[in-house]
């Protein structure tokens, strides 16, 4: 091989891995997601970090969402404070539904692709409370594409503590779900959290909910990067034997 086809050879291959750096640049930019709240009359979307407020069935509410959506995870985070039931019934029951979808982490993920999901829940009830009367279930789900299906990543059950404090810790079955491994049915997921709280008169709760997700595979893009550089030195170590042997 004569210098000049040597040339020309080394420029290609660097052409070559500028390209895969360029698409690999692309492919890291972060998804646009999107938030919306359902309080079972209504829906709402809603910017990340933002508060919704209304009052469905007598009960008041405040919630703020939020989302992150990275390579090496992406979450959704619901925090439910201020809700009361306002009215002099009792008890009340009130169901809150908080949607994200357009997750990609950041862009790497793929039809076919493993990941792992769960989520966890704390909240406290007063002040007042009631116990015995005052309860709360907690689901979340993972869907491939759809928010309105998807995998269930378990159901978390709570009462409020025994002791009498103004404030007290709800108590939870288990403070966090079993990790569920899901294969995404597209390029993008959407995570869905919801609260069913029943209130007695007067009585107030917070919660904070957190569902997260992580690729279990590796992202194909660094491997995919490692092979071409590996078939680039192979290309320049046999130009220069080529060079070598014609001089």
């Amino acid at each position: 091989m004569t210098s000049a086809r040597y040339s020309r050879l080394l420029g290609g291959t660097r052409y070559l891995l500028a390209t895969l750096a360029v698409g690999l640049m692309a492919s890291s930019a972060s998804a646009s997601v999107s938030l919306t709240l359902n309080d079972g009359a209504s829906t709402v979307g809603l910017t990340s970090g933002t508060q919704a407020t209304g009052t469905n069935n007598g009960i008041n509410y405040k919630v703020t969402a939020t989302a992150a959506d990275a390579t090496a995870g992406s979450s959704l985070q619901t925090i439910n404070f201020d809700i009361n039931n306002t009215s002099s019934v009792n008890p009340k029951t009130l169901t809150l539904t908080i949607s994200g979808s357009g997750f990609d982490f950041a862009g790497t993920a793929f039809n076919g692709e493993t990941i792992s999901a769960n989520y966890s829940v704390s909240g406290t009830g007063g002040s007042p409370y009631t116990p015995g009367s005052d309860t709360t279930t907690v689901s979340s789900s993972v869907a491939g594409t759809n928010l309105g299906s998807g995998t269930n990543t378990g159901t978390l059950s709570g009462t409020p503590g025994t002791q009498v404090f103004s404030t007290e810790a709800y108590t939870f079955t288990t403070p966090s779900s079993t990790p569920q491994n899901i294969i995404l049915s597209g390029t993008s997921f959407s995570m869905t959290q919801k609260l069913v709280i029943t209130l007695a008169a007067g009585d107030t709760a917070q919660f904070t909910i957190t569902t997260s997700a992580s690729p279990v595979q590796a992202v194909p893009e660094p491997s995919t990067m490692a092979i071409a550089g590996l078939g680039a030195l192979g290309l320049i170590a046999y130009g220069r034997r080529r060079i070598a042997k014609g001089a």
